[in-house]
């Protein structure tokens, strides 16, 4: 049997640092491991100084030793996709690779254009860890939103550029997108897999919480900072008695000091994945005030759960959610207030959300079950 031509890009699995969990990193987990269930041959590279967790290590065992690659750099990466005789390289994280000029195939999955559509918020400096740009970013964020927007968009253009590349998207939204940004580009380049997702542990629980649950706080696209105002206002107008939020991704030094009910928060940082399961799972509702997203999973995780959802109105989350969400606009506060209201005092409606939720989750595991099959076909076989 001769050596595999197929290049799996391991480092969109990988961890920079432990717990730091990526949709695209899942997605390539979830692409790995039904490629392997199918018996596709390929070989995979990964970064030598980066985290592999339990799943991936797990995958990793399937895989005969002398098809795994370590490398440290990105120039090694390239010189290994040359030097191996491989036709196609394919990641599902492929944001670092606008250089690419290798002969294999790029075949890369764009997830969204965040920082194009979204590239700067007024709440963004927040989670800004250099000094400079958190001062100048709060200062002046029209000026930062054009500079990331002006950078994003050249480097998403030398990807989409790359010859011969193929590129799949994750949602219908994340296509006209491509589309709008980049008006060259012919649709029929742009092949739409909606993003595989596995609910493993994500069942209903017979302890409902009395929390709502936001995630991501770290990240300005995610606006957890305008659902803590407005849960705080509630909290302060006597609103929502006995119920409490439940925040992850985030520094309690300073989300606390934003807020009057202290006692009525609970901060916690990023979570493992089981922590994540089972807040989901005992929660009273959860809230996705999301900004942006290319399709967004953690809504399904929740209606796997039985546990109604709020989301915002933006991008992909309403053609994923469709009618199993209440939606608001996620920038105004009143609007959000509004929906938090709704579900928390209307059990019909609370009801409903539950029982459709749950449909939703169905529908779309039914597409993906149906979708699969051919296009692990169209990626790992030549």
């Amino acid at each position: 049997m001769g050596k595999a031509e197929i290049l799996f890009d391991g480092t969109a699995c990988q961890q920079e640092r432990p717990g730091h969990f990526h949709g695209g990193g899942e997605y390539a987990k979830f692409i790995l491991e039904h490629a392997l269930d199918e018996g596709y041959r390929f070989e995979m590279v990964l970064y030598s100084h980066f985290f592999n967790d339990d799943k991936l290590a797990e995958l990793l065992s399937r895989m005969p030793s002398d098809a795994v690659h370590y490398v440290s750099s990105k120039q090694e990466l390239y010189s290994l996709v040359d030097s191996g005789g491989y036709r196609r390289f394919y990641t599902a994280l492929p944001y670092g690779y606008y250089d690419y000029r290798c002969e294999a195939q790029f075949v890369g999955v764009i997830h969204g254009l965040r920082k194009v559509e979204l590239p700067w918020d007024k709440y963004a400096w927040r989670g800004e860890k250099r000094r400079l740009l958190k001062i100048g970013g709060r200062l002046f964020p029209e000026v930062m939103a054009r500079l990331v927007r002006g950078r994003t968009l050249k480097q998403f253009r030398r990807i989409l550029g790359i010859p011969g590349a193929k590129i799949i998207t994750v949602s219908e939204h994340s296509k006209y997108a491509i589309l709008n940004f980049f008006s060259d580009i012919a649709p029929e380049r742009i092949e739409v897999f909606y993003s595989p997702f596995s609910l493993e542990g994500f069942v209903p629980s017979d302890a409902c919480g009395d929390y709502f649950l936001l995630l991501n706080a770290k990240r300005f696209e995610k606006n957890v900072y305008r659902a803590v105002k407005v849960f705080d206002r509630l909290f302060s107008e006597g609103r929502l008695e006995g119920k409490t939020v439940v925040i992850t991704g985030c520094e309690p030094d300073d989300m606390e000091q934003m807020v009057e009910n202290k006692s009525r928060f609970r901060f916690l940082p990023y979570v493992s994945y089981d922590a994540l399961v089972r807040l989901h799972r005992e929660a009273f509702c959860f809230v996705y005030p999301s900004l942006n997203e290319g399709f967004g999973y953690p809504p399904l995780m929740s209606m796997a759960c039985d546990v109604p959802v709020i989301a915002s109105s933006s991008t992909s989350i309403p053609e994923v959610c469709a009618d199993a969400a209440v939606y608001f606009s996620p920038e105004n506060i009143d609007d959000m207030a509004n929906r938090i209201l709704q579900v928390s005092m209307n059990e019909e409606l609370r009801n409903s959300l539950i029982k459709r939720g749950r449909e939703r989750v169905g529908e779309l595991m039914a597409r993906q079950q149906g979708a699969l099959s051919a296009h692990l076909a169209s990626l790992f076989m030549l």
